[in-house]
């Protein structure tokens, strides 16, 4: 960023109006599962409350600095999210701007969820547009305790079965090591008794 976009976005910041904010999420969820997440931005709450945009009670509500463009995006861990990119809105033809995004937990280690909101300010040459970041806000989703042994327990049983193939595969091993090894030994004594007969018919045949 140049010191041009620097400084403007610093005079835009400092201009920026509050605004009110709600977020509605699934505080648990099943692996597998799908959800709806859901992000409102209003900027006179008397006149568009947040409540009433969500259509349910507000899991968290928060102030934040809000522009005629604003655009926010959803990220996380464990998580498939729909849609992936940053999402824009003009408050310009209403007060308030609505977000949703589709969310499947995932099979992993750790869940998060991550909220992000920007302002959208043009560079003073207008060429590009840049994000003045005026939200993060972490979504805190949990996996219930019988998802995390169901994925535990599939977890032990890849390895139990893993662990199996490989005692199996050993076994097979000293199996086939056991046949050559009685195999060797039966031909050494072959050899023996063949050698040992031998001796004994050369004494016989000296002694006649």
């Amino acid at each position: 960023m140049s010191r041009a976009d620097c400084s403007r976005a610093s005079e835009i910041s400092a201009s920026l109006e509050s605004g009110s904010g709600a977020v509605d999420h699934p505080e648990s969820m099943l692996r597998g599962e799908t959800a709806t997440v859901s992000f409102v931005v209003s900027s006179d709450p008397e006149i568009a409350p947040v409540s009433e945009l969500l259509g349910s009670k507000p899991k968290k509500e928060v102030q934040l600095k809000i522009g005629r463009r604003m655009a926010a995006r959803l990220t996380g861990d464990g998580f498939k999210i729909e849609p992936e990119d940053l999402v824009a809105r003009d408050l310009y033809v209403g007060p308030a701007a609505r977000w949703e995004w589709q969310v499947t937990a995932l099979n992993a280690p750790s869940h998060r969820l991550m909220l992000s909101a920007y302002v959208i300010i043009e560079t003073p040459n207008g060429n590009k547009d840049m994000l003045l970041r005026t939200l993060q806000l972490p979504l805190a989703v949990r996996v219930t305790w019988g998802q995390r042994f169901d994925d535990f327990m599939d977890s032990t049983e890849h390895r139990l079965k893993r662990a199996t193939a490989w005692v199996q595969l050993v076994i097979g091993l000293i199996a086939m090591l056991g046949t050559l090894a009685t195999a060797l030994g039966l031909r050494r004594l072959w050899r023996f008794l063949r050698t040992r007969r031998a001796l004994a018919r050369g004494k016989e045949s000296e002694v006649s």
